[in-house]
């Protein structure tokens, strides 16, 4: 499964280390692209992964959950 999401905030690669970092913490996740131009997430997952995990671990990286 690819879930694609947007992340306000996102400024520097240190920005997206954090998220990389906090998507691969998640349950079943296999890989996390992200591209800080368009603040585009891309992750890729074994199994289901509901929205409202993202949104949780993106805001408490500091960050903003964007559809």
């Amino acid at each position: 499964m690819v879930y694609e999401f947007y992340v306000d905030g996102m400024m520097c690669e240190n920005c997206k280390k954090h998220v990389v970092n906090a998507m691969m913490e998640l349950d079943g996740v296999t890989g996390v692209a992200v591209n800080l131009e368009s603040k585009l997430v891309s992750v890729t997952a074994d199994n289901e992964i509901a929205e409202e995990v993202f949104v949780n671990t993106i805001e408490e990286e500091g960050y903003s959950f964007r559809k």
